[in-house]
């Protein structure tokens, strides 16, 4: 039957595969190693994947039950199966343990690294559509902002509303200090 063997002639019984191995076939004469990232206790007929979120323990020789697998930690993913914990890539950040799957970078944030649980503000100036691995600069020019959160990903450039000013690029438009004003649209001073 799967999961057991006859490895001999004449045997009174097969024999059930060891830990760390399984047999998915009927009639077989020897066990398959159970591959990295599943688990096979004594007689599996199937190997049996570690959960989403966890990874196979590299320091077990045999893993024989789900809870050998081991946690992925932050900044790494780990779908059903996984022999080792992934990084999250650029743009992307996990900023919790057993996930199978990092999240992209708000719009407004980005991160330029692998294996990061968290995303990095985009500086005055520049902006960051959603999943965004660096900064970008908008030409927008002086007296006009840049939305930084257009659906398409690039920024479109508005004029300066009355009571602000804007600097150009991709800078939002700042009110007027007290004491001066703007009474105009594209303002690039008050």
């Amino acid at each position: 039957a799967a999961g057991t063997v006859a490895s001999a002639v004449r045997l009174g019984a097969c024999e059930a595969c060891v830990a760390g191995t399984y047999q998915n076939d009927t009639g077989a004469t020897e066990c398959k190693r159970c591959p990295d990232g599943y688990y096979c206790a004594v007689g599996a007929a199937a190997p049996l994947p570690c959960p989403g979120g966890t990874t196979k323990n590299t320091s077990l020789e045999v893993m024989t039950s789900v809870e050998q697998c081991i946690v992925c930690p932050e900044g790494t993913f780990c779908p059903v199966g996984s022999a080792a914990a992934t990084d999250c890539s650029a743009g992307t950040f996990n900023n919790q343990p057993q996930r199978e799957a990092c999240e992209p970078c708000a719009a407004g944030y980005y991160q330029d690294q692998t294996g990061k649980s968290a995303c990095i503000k985009c500086n005055p100036g520049s902006y960051c559509p959603q999943g965004s691995s660096i900064e970008l600069m908008a030409n927008c020019e002086r007296g006009t902002y840049a939305n930084s959160t257009d659906a398409d990903g690039h920024p479109q450039c508005f004029d300066c509303t009355p009571g602000h000013y804007c600097a150009g690029g991709a800078s939002p438009q700042l009110a007027c200090s007290p004491g001066s004003y703007a009474n105009t649209t594209r303002r690039h001073e008050c």
